[in-house]
């Protein structure tokens, strides 16, 4: 990508977005640097626990502040684009998705399942087969202020029930936001393929990969878990990819991205072929 084209993309940016993606990195250089802060005198934490807490709760305030704002921009800015009924740019076909009624069922409802068991697999939802009421006021929350890694830190704890709960960490929560709504995107992109009859398996194939790498990013035990019913060598490549999980996060949106532009352009290159209204009644 060139100057002149990151430039142009940076202008054409939704303000809602770029001041949501602002607030996020602030929150996180600003809460690392007082995490180091707090390292330099241990005793620190003990005494101003119940301030770093507070600014704990104001973290996360701002920070779903500055999702809703990402995916408040980003909705406006599907609301305001044309396409082209041709579909001959792949941005065309992304937005055809989201704007027809069908195809964006597809979509939502691909990417509710899926966050829905990416939530689970992750530890996002957590069921306890002890009633935890004796032991918490129900419902109720709390947090763990520190210590951790950027985006790891802090944990908001929710008891929603005596046995169930939701476990949020900044970064799962923003995987699981990203990687559903690829996900969709990626079924949804499949099936307008499919109903054009030109679905290409070596697309199906990478998008499969990104949605079964989706679940490890949450949450490296899951890894261990799946891979140690492979036996020995499956723990050992569970052990062996924990260090590259922050590789493993970006490699995946990465390829759930590649084949979503991969299969737009498809569409794209295809569709001239293919009446949109007869699509429309299949």
């Amino acid at each position: 990508m060139s100057k002149l084209d990151l430039k142009r993309l940076i202008l054409l940016t939704p303000s809602e977005v770029k001041t949501g993606i602002f607030i996020i990195i602030f929150l996180t250089l600003f809460y690392q640097i007082l995490q180091i802060m707090i390292s330099y005198y241990p005793y620190a934490y003990y005494t101003f626990f119940k301030l770093v807490s507070i600014i704990a709760y104001f973290y996360y305030v701002l920070f779903f502040i500055g999702v809703f704002l990402i995916l408040y921009g980003i909705k406006n800015l599907i609301k305001k684009s044309n396409y082209d009924n041709l579909l001959l740019k792949p941005k065309d076909v992304i937005i055809y998705l989201f704007k027809n009624s069908k195809y964006k069922k597809i979509l939502l409802i691909s990417a509710i399942i899926y966050g829905s068991i990416y939530s689970i697999l992750t530890g996002i939802v957590i069921y306890s087969p002890y009633d935890l009421s004796s032991y918490y006021q129900i419902p109720s929350f709390t947090i763990i202020p520190l210590y951790g890694p950027p985006l790891q830190i802090p944990i908001l704890v929710f008891y929603i029930t005596g046995n169930l709960g939701l476990i949020i960490i900044p970064l799962n929560f923003l995987l699981l936001i990203t990687l559903s709504l690829l996900v969709g995107l990626n079924v949804a992109l499949l099936v307008l393929s499919a109903s054009m009859r030109f679905v290409q398996i070596n697309q199906g194939f990478l998008a499969s990969i990104g949605v079964f790498l989706g679940f490890f990013t949450g949450c490296a035990t899951c890894a261990s878990l799946i891979f140690s019913a492979l036996g020995t060598i499956g723990l050992t490549i569970a052990l062996s990819i924990y260090p590259y999980q922050n590789f493993l996060n970006v490699g995946t949106v990465l390829l759930l991205s590649l084949t979503a532009f991969l299969a737009s352009r498809s569409i794209s290159k295809n569709c001239c072929r293919v009446n949109i209204k007869r699509t429309n009644q299949i």
